[in-house]
């Protein structure tokens, strides 16, 4: 049987109904409807209703939010409803039936159109607070992840500049040269050192001599 356009949802390519769909991304319905006890009692025809037709009633609308429908045929919707088939038949008049209609999907299941619908609003909320969520936990992991990633960056500059001052330190310490211990030194810049520098003026001074 094809699904009406509005109450199918595609799911791993196929297309399903929406419980199962709401199922499946596990949105959980609400376990409870909405009901007015004033509205009810105001209707002529509930006032009309014997204690039968009022409990029937009452079944039937609790059976139907739970399971979206129920059976058209009497005695299985006794037996769902763990009624006796008797008193459902006699319960179930034209005052009980006015607030149920066909199942488009399955003419052969009842449901509640004042119950469908505040169904469905409900859902339409869950649904829209699960895709904000969703958005709102996928904009924290993004923050999470760029401030992870902009440390990453950060840490790396630091050991870049610490690994250049490292360098330039070892460039201008001085060092000793060919484990001399007289105190000559060189500085690793590619000049000769001073000590160089005086023996070198004192070698000149004795060729003149």
């Amino acid at each position: 049987m094809s699904l009406p356009k509005e109450n199918a949802r595609v799911l791993g390519g196929r297309r399903v109904d929406q419980r199962t769909a709401d199922h499946a991304h596990c949105i959980r319905r609400p376990p409870a409807f909405q009901e007015y006890g004033s509205d009810l009692l105001c209707l002529e025809s509930v006032r009309l209703m014997s204690l039968g037709e009022r409990g029937l009633l009452a079944t039937m609308r609790w059976y139907v939010w739970t399971n979206d429908s129920l059976p058209r045929d009497l005695k299985d919707m006794a037996r769902v409803l763990g009624l006796d088939a008797h008193d459902v038949e006699t319960n179930y008049t034209g005052r009980v039936s006015q607030f149920f209609k066909s199942n488009p999907d399955d003419p052969l299941r009842l449901i509640c159109p004042e119950l469908r619908a505040q169904m469905q609003r409900m859902m339409e909320r869950r649904r829209k607070q699960a895709d904000g969520g969703k958005y709102g936990a996928r904009q924290r992991r993004e923050k999470r992840n760029q401030a992870i990633s902009n440390l990453e960056v950060n840490n790396e500059v630091d050991h870049q500049v610490l690994e250049k001052s490292r360098e330039e330190q070892n460039r201008t310490e001085p060092v000793y040269r060919n484990g001399d211990m007289t105190g000559e030194f060189v500085k690793d810049m590619g000049g000769p050192s001073e000590f160089e520098k005086a023996a070198a003026r004192r070698g000149n001074g004795a060729a003149h001599a």
